[in-house]
């Protein structure tokens, strides 16, 4: 890149840039930087700050000024997937600190293999797909 391209930031680096105030205050954005991008390319930005619950600009500002991005976020059967899960866990937690503290807990062997089916396969559905 040119020195042009930076335009002010050639006074300051980029690491002292990106830990400015101006930077972390909530003020107006009142500077604007046109920017030109392929169909293709605007088509991705755009599904890419969709699935962060972001506007473009924001998620566009935060990726040029090395800010974090919030996580994506998951689709519906994920979530439902993620939250039955947790819900299972919490159940043999429970089981867990019961047989711990001494009470005596029977669960059928039968069950217990059931479980870890439904919790394979509910992994399998929530882990991001390659």
């Amino acid at each position: 890149m040119n020195s042009i391209t930076y335009g002010a930031l050639n006074d300051v680096s980029q690491n002292e840039y990106s830990h400015s105030e101006e930077i972390k205050s909530k003020k107006n954005k009142t500077a604007s930087v046109p920017v030109r991008f392929t169909k293709c390319e605007k088509d991705f930005v755009k599904r890419e700050a969709m699935s962060r619950a972001m506007s473009v600009s924001e998620f566009v500002r935060r990726r040029v000024l090395d800010h974090t991005l919030p996580s994506k976020i998951p689709p519906v059967i994920n979530r439902m997937t993620y939250e039955a899960l947790c819900r299972i866990g919490n159940n043999i937690n429970q089981i867990a600190k019961s047989a711990n503290q001494g009470f005596h807990v029977v669960v059928d062997k039968g069950t217990l293999l059931e479980i870890k089916k439904v919790i394979e396969s509910g992994v399998l559905q929530i882990l991001p797909q390659r």
